[in-house]
């Protein structure tokens, strides 16, 4: 990121003044490793036996203090307080307010995340959409290509104090951008995957698939993500099964789930991908209602149908851009069985790499801790 352009972000955000007694804050912004001043503060605990992780995203809150050796959480904070909702509630409010909203929901899982005891870090990692237009402060993006140390990445250090007088840095990580594509969050979550140790062959030149609500698509060469794609599986399930015509034949749930649990539901599952290969997307939805009608298919049945229709989408349009390159599926427990199924029905599974439920549970920590070795090795 060029100096200008986080020199011009930065006059977006003057430093307000505050009431006695309540937080202070300062602002900074530019890319990592150019301020000495907060290099020598995170030296200051860069020895320290744990480290607090925050994750903010869409829908949910997450601060935990973390263990250094071996990752284990060792207290955590976990709020239904996403990005979006906050956003919601205070939209109407100046700019100002909202800001101040999001500090205060910061500060009170702070609190509560050392009440009684005195925290061995003052270092907060906070990565998601908390930099976002609809956040707490919004950065600018970092563009491509992108080193998985985390060295380019855009941040602001914010000072912030809690109602019992503690004060603690806060590293808000912004996000990065191409030509056509955002993310913010799951850089961070690449900068851990990338970082264990059974992967270090393949982020030579690999692509990382990181199935949600969005999801990502990553071309990694040389340990630099290079460009990536947004696929909306989850989120036009969710708009399909919901806001439709074909919502009348599909079973109403939050969202697509982890594997089908019947045959019945396999095959189901499997129809979608295969017609999703043989038709494409747009000339295989209207198939959930003549299944309905036509066939008397249930409407669990065309939920799995559905499933495999959109993963298998999915799936075909990473194929477009595909260099037989190895895939890095980090699906985790939740999406990882129906997305392994489907590709093994298209081909694909001798060239996946799976992740475990721990090792995608645990990449945005991950990825915290390398931010912060790649702060002390400056």
């Amino acid at each position: 990121m060029k100096a200008d352009a986080v020199k011009q972000a930065s006059s977006r955000f003057s430093p307000r003044s505050v009431a006695p007694n309540a937080r202070t804050q300062e602002f900074t912004r530019f890319p990592l490793g150019n301020h000495s001043t907060l290099k020598r503060k995170h030296r200051s605990n860069s020895m320290s036996s744990s480290f607090i992780s925050c994750d903010w995203g869409t829908s949910s809150f997450r601060l935990r203090l973390v263990s250094h050796g071996d990752l284990s959480i060792q207290r955590q904070v976990k709020r239904n307080q996403g990005i979006k909702d906050v956003f919601s509630q205070c939209r109407d409010r100046s700019l100002d307010d909202r800001c101040d909203a999001f500090e205060e929901i910061l500060r009170e899982a702070t609190d509560e995340l050392f009440r009684n005891t005195e925290p061995p870090s003052r270092t907060i990692f906070l990565s998601g959409m908390a930099s976002s237009s609809i956040g707490w402060k919004e950065l600018p993006y970092t563009s491509l290509p992108f080193p998985l140390t985390g060295e380019s990445l855009v941040y602001d250090a914010i000072t912030i104090r809690t109602a019992n007088q503690q004060s603690f840095n806060v590293l808000l990580f912004s996000g990065i951008a191409s030509e056509t594509e955002i993310m913010r969050g799951e850089e961070c979550e690449l900068i851990g995957i990338a970082s264990l140790p059974a992967l270090a062959e393949a982020m030579e030149d690999c692509l990382v698939v990181l199935p949600g609500t969005h999801s990502k698509h990553v071309s990694i060469r040389d340990r630099r993500i290079t460009d990536f794609h947004t696929v909306m599986t989850g989120e036009l399930f969710d708009t399909i099964s919901k806001h439709t015509i074909l919502s009348a034949s599909l079973t109403l749930s939050s969202g697509m789930i982890e594997s089908p649990e019947t045959p019945a539901n396999q095959a189901a599952f499997t129809s979608g991908v295969e017609l999703a290969r043989d038709l494409g997307f747009a000339r295989s939805l209207f198939q959930i209602r003549t299944r309905s009608v036509l066939h008397q298919k249930s409407s669990e049945s065309n939920r799995w149908f559905l499933s495999g229709l959109l993963i298998g989408s999915e799936w075909l349009s990473l194929l477009e851009q595909d260099t037989h390159c190895p895939i890095v599926l980090a699906a985790g427990s939740q999406f990882s069985a129906a997305y392994q199924s489907a590709a093994q029905i298209l081909g694909l599974d001798d060239r996946i790499i799976s992740l475990t439920s721990t090792e995608v549970t645990q990449a945005a920590i991950r990825g915290h801790a390398k931010l912060q070795e790649t702060f002390a090795n400056q």
